[in-house]
Order: structure tokens, then sequence, then C-alpha cells
């Protein structure tokens, strides 16, 4: 948490909305750690056993839920207050940027349903392909991980928002 925390003395919270903005990029990079967190156990468990890969994918994916929720909200809000109007930011490097994560996230968000959705159900009831499924899988999020966090970086380091944007009439 304090590495977390740490985040909300540099960057975009520096502004006039520093402690919401700290709280709300705390409670984004809460989630990105426990879900990157999640990669390594998630696909060291998917070449064991498929009922456990399969039980193990059921608990995460209850509790990914809420932390996807959270990832939107605060990855929403934060753009809203740093830009004043996302539409408008799209014109901008820092929009376009941020659109390269969200399509990133979107993707992830597919991977991730799929996972849940098909994987799982196929592991709980010991599918001879599922552990290598959700194994490929893993890998594949973590690849637009990778992607989303060499976006975010871009975004946070080469450009910054311009807050108050308009939609031109």
């Amino acid at each position: 948490m304090l590495v977390l925390a740490s985040f909300v003395f540099r960057g975009h919270t520096l502004g006039d909305r520093h402690l919401l903005l700290g709280l709300l990029v705390t409670l984004h990079l809460w989630g990105v750690a426990f879900w990157i967190g999640a990669f390594a156990p998630l696909y060291r468990i998917a070449g064991t056993s498929g009922s456990i890969a399969g039980q193990v994918a059921h608990d995460f994916g209850r509790k990914a839920i809420w932390v996807v929720a959270i990832l939107a909200a605060t990855g929403g809000i934060t753009l809203w207050l740093l830009t004043g109007n996302p539409l408008t930011a799209l014109t901008t490097a820092y929009g376009q940027l941020f659109l390269a994560k969200l399509i990133g996230f979107t993707a992830l968000l597919g991977l991730a349903a799929w996972n849940k959705l098909l994987l799982t159900p196929a592991l709980l009831q010991g599918a001879p392909e599922g552990c290598r499924k959700l194994r490929r899988s893993i890998l594949l999020e973590a690849i637009l991980v990778a992607g989303i966090l060499l976006a975010t970086a871009a975004l946070t380091t080469v450009s910054a928002p311009i807050p108050n944007l308009t939609l031109p009439t």
C-alpha cells in the first residue's frame, strides 16, 4: 500500500484535486496489482490439475469482478477529472494514448470473460484441454497488460491532460 500511495505524490495527482485524484490512482493501482499478481500463481496452478485450477480460477473470478469494476470506475473518473471532457480529449495526444490503453483494457476484459464463462466451467468439469488453454490465456493477458503499462508510461511521461476541454460548437 505504501508503494501504491507513493504515486499520489507524482504525476497527474499534483493538481487542484490532489486528495481525490490520489485516492483514485491508489485504488486503480491496487486493482492493477491484484490482477497482475494473480498471473504467476494461476499459470502455475493451471499446469497441475484441472479441477484445482478450475476452483482457483473460479475463486479468483468472483473477486476479480469487483476489481474490474474498481479499475473501470477509477480510470473513468480520473480521466474525466483530468480532462473535463473525455470525448474532446481524444483529439489530443493524451487522449489518443488513453484510447490505446482503453483498447488494451477492453481486450483484456474479453479474455477475462472467456476465462470466467468458458474456461473455468470447463476446468471444473475436467475438460482435458482446459489447463493448456488457461495457461495460454494467462500469457495473452500478460502481453496485453505489458502493452497497457507501456501506454500508461507514455501517457504519464510524454503527454499531459488538457483540463476542462469543451466540445466544439
